[in-house]
This record gives structure tokens, sequence and C-alpha cells, in this order.
């Protein structure tokens, strides 16, 4: 009787043990992809090229990789039942060298579409470094094959300590030069810890060609657009006004965006 007890706790002690086992070795890894709710693996060691190289280079196939800011996060939206839903684009993001939110697929040449597993994986402002795959097929009106994600890296954003020069003109600049610099002064002038870091810098009227506004950091000196701005337009521009007034503004990853962007 004794060994019969014995042989039972035996068992069941077997039983434990091994389902201590199992559980570190196949539960434990599907919890931490859970929690870190990724789907690819890191960067690979690929030929890096910037955007605009990529989509002048029109690679035909092949894995590279690339950097940029998410700049936009497509998913489908759900077709409620009993509906006829068009098909869906394949969910994806869009990266961008300039930290600047989109909200349609208009690119320049320093925009791309990349093709996502679980797109909400990635932060909108946040930048990263891509393995991208070009598929040898095309389904959008980009001047290059569709391109996947097959790896990627979170690269640090920090915060400016101090505000960035807002400099004035140097040189014979076309008006492509002196409206691409004033872009990226306001591209670097947007950045924030809390929501009472930003401000607005209104444009419109005169002042048009740049949009009808801009968030900006409230430590910027806004005076300095302008000027640059009064040098394009008196040089440059026809554009007509038609602005509304601007909205609220929130702090959303280091950035400022206008309040149901975030």
């Amino acid at each position: 009787m004794n060994k019969k007890i014995i042989l039972i706790l035996a068992i069941i002690l077997v039983v434990i043990v091994g389902g201590v086992f199992y559980f570190r070795y196949h539960q434990q890894p599907l919890q931490v992809n859970i929690q870190n709710n990724t789907t690819y693996p890191q960067a690979s060691n690929f030929a890096l090229y910037p955007i605009h190289e990529v989509k002048l280079n029109k690679f035909n196939s092949g894995t590279y990789n690339t950097e940029g800011y998410v700049v936009k996060i497509y998913t489908c939206p759900p077709c409620p039942k009993g509906a006829k839903c068009k098909p869906c684009m394949r969910e994806n993001i869009v990266i961008s060298e300039n930290n600047r939110l989109l909200e349609t697929y208009s690119l320049s040449d320093k925009e791309i579409i990349l093709f996502a597993n679980n797109p909400r994986q990635f932060e909108l402002g946040k930048k990263y470094q891509f393995s991208i795959k070009i598929l040898d097929y095309k389904s959008t009106g980009e001047p290059i094959n569709d391109v996947e994600i097959v790896g990627y890296n979170f690269l640090s954003q920090n915060t400016p300590v101090n505000p960035p020069t807002i400099a004035p003109f140097v040189g014979n600049l076309s008006c492509k030069e002196m409206y691409n610099e004033i872009e990226n002064d306001i591209n670097n002038a947007n950045y924030c810890k809390t929501d009472s870091d930003c401000d607005v810098l209104m444009l419109g009227g005169w002042y048009v060609d740049f949009g009808c506004y801009h968030f900006v950091n409230k430590d910027v000196d806004k005076d300095q657009f302008y000027k640059k701005m009064d040098t394009y337009k008196q040089q440059c521009s026809q554009i007509i006004n038609d602005c509304a007034s601007a909205p609220d503004a929130r702090c959303v990853s280091n950035k400022c965006v206008h309040v149901g962007q975030e």
C-alpha cells in the first residue's frame, strides 16, 4: 500500500515538474511577445539607404535598410455586419525623412509606404530603422514596387534642450531651396515634453504658402519664421489664402499635434 502511494506521489511530482518546465520554455516567450506587441525581429545588417534614394533608385527587388519617422498609420476599418465593403488596402505605415504627420497618401520623394503586420505596434512621430523587402509587384501609385517590413529597431528621439536657431537665408537660393529650408525649420521647431510646451505658429494670409498654421515649441522665436517667409513671399509666391482657425494642441511622443490626431 505504501509503495502505491509513493508511486502515485512520484508521478504527480513528475507531472508538476514537467508542467513548470513547459510553462517556462513555451509560455513565457509568448507573454514577452504580447507585452512588447511586436511581430518583427530586429533590423538586419543590410545596406542603408535614405528614403529618397530608395525611391529614386527604383529597386526592382531585394532587401535593404532605411530609416524615418512614422507619419501615418493605416489599419483596415471594420465592415458593419450585413454591409458590402470594398476590399481594404493592405495595412501599412508611411515613414518620412521629416517628422510631420500626414493625413493622405500624397507623398513626396522623402516619404514611403511600408506594408506591415500589426502597424499599431509603431508610434506616430517616433523614428525607427527598418529592414525592408522590395517585392516583385506594385499595388500603389508609388514609383517603386510594394515595400514590406521584415525587421526594425527603435531609434531614440531626443527632445532639444535649447530652442533651434532660425537662421536667415545664406547665399543666392532658389525658391525651392528657400521653401525647403523654412519647412525644415518648422519641423525642427516642433518638440515638447508636456502640452504646455505647445504653441501655434499662425500662418494663412500672406504666409499661406506654408499652410494655415503649424505647432511649434513656445520658446521658439516665431518672428524669425515670418522674416524668412517674407523673403520667400516677395520672390516666389502667388498662392491664395483659404484658412480656418488653428485647433487646440496636445503633446504626443514629444511632438505637438492637434487634438483628435493623437
